[in-house]
């Protein structure tokens, strides 16, 4: 069924985490800086610059050339004890070098990235903050610190974290007004942060005003992260999702309909099918206007519509194919036909055609008296 602005304000239930779809940035070395230096600890293999070991073998094959369970048992055992031997290795290295500007950074930030325990990673990053604040990968500390916070709760560390990172903070809004993004007076951001940490900065900012339903600043965080990030970004699907969902739980279902167009156009990726859906839900929604009652003008025939309508992507006919089922549960059956005539009229060669054939036979039948 379609989402109804007023009584709903989830978009699709979502297949993965999106936070899982963020998974943590590499430390990597700004340009012109010097590389990562390797922390001299003695056990094999060497964790990740990301900060986790190296994946173990794959388990060896039982006769007739598949792994049983018991070898993926004995690999996961495997590499938890590696796990747990970097920790060790690298508190020893931290207890014996608590000051080495060469290397004790790169073995605090490995180690907070191998703890799984927020409360036991926050103060290995704020010992690295504290003891070497100048130091490059410092936007990647904040970065990781914004994260941190946000899980144990503490919004304002979150968010001061972040302010390093964006030079941005979410401002009360005005009697009457939204909440809104407003620069930090006199900041200067971070040096050396890479487009990739700072587009994940803004798109945090993003979800803490979107938890908070100030959609205004969620939806300019979004936007700007997405300006940030650089195509390959893990975040960047993530981002544009976040982005059309705000627009459309705020009731601008014709930009929630353009932020949807370009994520399934540059690659929506494992959200390509709540992309869709959620697109079809602004098609189907009865109220665009806000006043609580369906609109004279419903699905397809919707004025505001046509230049969208005249697009030409693949990805269109089934969005308008789910839009279509949408109607058709919603008992608007006559809007039901005129989105599934019009796939077949300016969509010959979809691929499910004769699916949506059976559609509207379906939804013509059930609308006869």
């Amino acid at each position: 069924m379609p989402c109804r602005r007023k009584t709903c304000a989830a978009a699709p239930v979502l297949g993965l985490a999106l936070a899982a779809c963020a998974p943590r940035a590499e430390p990597v070395a700004p340009a012109g800086t010097a590389p990562v230096v390797a922390v001299p600890v003695t056990f094999a293999p060497t964790p990740a610059q990301a900060g986790a070991p190296a994946a173990p073998a794959e388990p060896t094959p039982a006769p007739g050339g598949a792994a049983t369970v018991d070898a993926v048992a004995v690999a996961s055992a495997e590499l938890a004890v590696r796990t747990v031997e970097a920790r060790r290795a690298l508190e020893a290295f931290v207890r014996a070098h608590p000051d080495d500007p060469q290397t004790t950074p790169d073995a605090l930030l490995r180690l907070a990235l191998l703890t799984d325990d927020p409360a036991r990673e926050l103060p290995l990053l704020e010992t690295f903050a504290a003891r070497f604040a100048d130091h490059p990968r410092r936007s990647t500390v904040e970065l990781e610190r914004a994260r941190v916070h946000a899980l144990l709760g503490d919004e304002r560390a979150a968010a001061h974290a972040l302010g390093l990172l964006t030079c941005l903070e979410r401002a009360a809004p005005a009697v009457g007004g939204t909440e809104r993004l407003r620069p930090l007076p006199g900041c200067a951001p971070l040096p050396g942060a890479s487009d990739e940490e700072r587009g994940r900065a803004l798109w945090q900012l993003g979800e803490a005003a979107f938890e908070a339903g100030a959609l205004d600043a969620a939806s300019d965080a979004y936007r700007r992260a997405l300006a940030a990030l650089p195509p390959a970004s893990a975040v960047r699907p993530v981002a544009g999702y976040k982005l059309a969902w705000s627009e459309s739980r705020a009731g601008r279902f014709l930009p929630a309909l353009e932020a949807v167009s370009r994520l399934l156009t540059d690659g929506a990726g494992a959200l390509r099918a709540e992309a869709l859906e959620l697109g079809a839900m602004g098609v189907a929604e009865p109220d665009w206007t806000g006043d609580d009652r369906p609109d004279p003008v419903v699905g397809v025939r919707r004025p505001e519509l046509a230049a969208w309508l005249a697009r030409t992507d693949a990805w269109l006919p089934e969005l308008l194919e789910v839009a279509g089922r949408f109607l058709a549960e919603a008992q608007e059956l006559a809007a039901a036909v005129e989105c599934f005539e019009l796939v077949l009229a300016r969509h010959a060669g979809y691929a499910h055609a004769d699916r949506v054939r059976g559609a509207l036979a379906e939804a013509r039948r059930r609308l006869r008296p």
